[in-house]
């Protein structure tokens, strides 16, 4: 996802932001945790963005 972000590609960062809120975390860890985090808030900054 950052990937996408940092070359500008908000569809695609978007698409991955969506799949990593979706998938079961195999492991419990506080970097999951905060990746999962960082999605919601890029989904949540695009909504804010596209409603303007």
């Amino acid at each position: 996802m950052n990937l996408y972000r940092e070359t500008n590609r908000d569809s695609l960062a978007l698409k991955e932001a969506a799949y990593l809120l979706e998938q079961p975390p195999k492991v419990q860890s506080q970097a999951i945790e905060d990746m999962k985090l960082e999605a919601a808030s890029y989904i949540h900054y695009l909504d804010s963005y596209c409603d303007d």
